[in-house]
């Protein structure tokens, strides 16, 4: 599932990732969020000519959080991934993650690494990103995200690219993102899954090339500081329900905010940097607000 709002030209690449896949036990839906694009998107299937890709239109726009919902409510199939109108997978993306959830199917989701690209589909290096290696535990088996240990893991820092994760929806209650957030919705329901008792498998393998650019979504919430407020209501939510299942790993990475702080203290260098003091002094703000 694909859910679309803007950048035709790199829908297009994604779309054409699809259709490169190894394997075609694929169908793939784009859901489009913008009422402007309905007749460019129509003329668009016409020109692929593939049964397997069809599209969804919402009549107005609905926001990111309720169409990721939508995309997870309108599937069919077992397995569903969100995947990001800008990134472009692997070849392999489709084949390797049925066979992790065929070998392991008592799993609620399935992730794999990722590359970095810039808007030209270069390969680009990114700190955050560099700092994720590091934090991810270090296996040369498949990775288990599951307990106390797996939440406290991933308060770290999330080391889960969202748009790798590939989730089984069949046969399970509904599993969907809370309205609540903007930016922080994989992690928190990251968070659901586990304390429900449900485990995440990763593998090592780079099967998804996420893109880092300065009109995304994720780069727009940092410099307004939207996704620092989120990521710090966030882990005192986690930090009173990790207190109630007596997570002691949990409990205490979450009240540390150890990454949240890293992060705030590397953005204001960086805008420092920049000559942007006003926005330096905002966060520093932040970094020391409980």
């Amino acid at each position: 599932m694909i859910p679309y709002y803007s950048s035709f030209l790199q829908l297009t690449k994604a779309v054409e990732s699809v259709l490169s896949q190894t394997s075609s036990d694929w169908l793939l839906t784009i859901v489009n969020d913008n009422p402007l694009a309905c007749r460019r998107l129509d003329s668009y299937l016409v020109a692929i000519n593939d049964k397997r890709v069809t599209c969804l239109y919402n009549k107005k726009n609905i926001g990111i959080t309720a169409n990721w919902n939508k995309c997870i409510k309108s599937a069919t199939s077992e397995l569903v991934t969100i995947f990001h109108s800008d990134d472009i997978l692997d070849k392999e993306y489709v084949y390797k993650m049925e066979q992790l959830a065929k070998k392991h199917p008592k799993h609620r989701a399935y992730f794999c690494n990722a590359n970095i690209i810039d808007e030209f589909d270069r390969p680009v290096f990114s700190f955050p990103d560099f700092i994720k290696s590091i934090i991810r535990p270090k296996t040369s088996e498949n990775l288990i995200v599951e307990g106390d240990a797996g939440l406290a893991s991933l308060l770290k820092g999330n080391y889960i690219f969202c748009p790798t994760v590939c989730y089984r929806i069949s046969g399970k209650r509904p599993i969907l993102f809370s309205k609540q957030w903007q930016m922080v919705q994989d992690l928190a329901l990251y968070k659901e899954i586990l304390i429900q008792g449900e485990s995440l498998l990763g593998c090592n393998d780079k099967l998804y090339n996420y893109r880092r650019h300065n009109n995304s979504q994720t780069s727009i919430l940092t410099k307004n500081h939207l996704r620092f407020i989120e990521e710090k209501a966030l882990y005192k939510d986690i930090y009173s329900a990790s207190l109630k299942l007596q997570w002691h790993k949990s409990s205490a990475t979450a009240k540390r905010q150890l990454i949240i702080q890293l992060n705030l203290f590397y953005q204001v260098i960086a805008n420092f940097g920049r000559g942007d003091f006003k926005s330096s002094y905002v966060l520093l703000k932040l970094a020391f607000t409980k």
